[in-house]
């Protein structure tokens, strides 16, 4: 029987992660990407000679990564070192609805207990993009197109998200007026 060859177009985390899949499934696979680099919207680019992220800087669904890759008989930590920033992070992102925003961020160490590894917090703030000018550090992003959010939210379960955009596929939205939570909506269990 013929190997079969798949070629998948484009560098970015849905191709590489078609390709790891694929690959363990015993095809074939060529990556080709049109960029200077992989990474997509997970890449730096050069703005006034300083790196800047171009798209998302927040690394969620963990377990999705650690699923792929452990099928394919690796580890995420095998081929990349995770840090959480202590630097101020500035990025731009478009809403569903065409809503263009500026979210800054850094991480906060706090104290852990005794033999354990430091707990880190994420402190944000956003504001629509028209307000950037206003804000001392949005100078670092000025310029960039918003990379567009809100589509893997059809494929995550987590409810108290505050950036969800859409529910999970699966799942119905359940309002509540009356309840307070970090998503303005909830879900149904069917």
């Amino acid at each position: 029987m013929s190997e079969q060859r798949v070629v998948v177009i484009g560098a970015g985390v849905g191709g590489l992660a078609a390709a790891i899949d694929l690959a363990r499934a015993g095809r074939a696979v060529t990556v080709v990407e049109r960029g200077d680099a992989p990474g997509g919207k997970m890449r730096r680019v050069a703005v006034a000679g300083l790196g800047v992220d171009a798209g998302p800087t927040v690394f969620t669904m963990r377990w999705v990564f650690d699923g792929l890759l452990g099928d394919a008989g690796t580890r995420l930590e095998d081929h990349l070192e995770l840090h959480t920033p202590e630097r101020l992070i500035a990025q731009t992102f478009e809403l569903p609805d065409g809503t263009a925003m500026l979210s800054l961020a850094r991480g906060q160490p706090s104290p852990a207990p005794a033999g354990q590894p430091p707990v880190v917090h994420a402190i944000a703030l956003g504001c629509a993009l028209e307000h950037a000018p206003k804000i001392v550090h949005a100078d670092a992003v000025a310029g960039i197109k918003p990379a567009a959010v809100g589509i893997t939210c059809r494929l995550c379960d987590r409810e108290d998200c505050a950036q969800r955009a859409f529910p999970p596929m699966n799942r119905k939205l359940v309002l509540d007026a009356h309840m307070l939570r970090a998503s303005p909506y909830s879900f149904n269990e069917d």
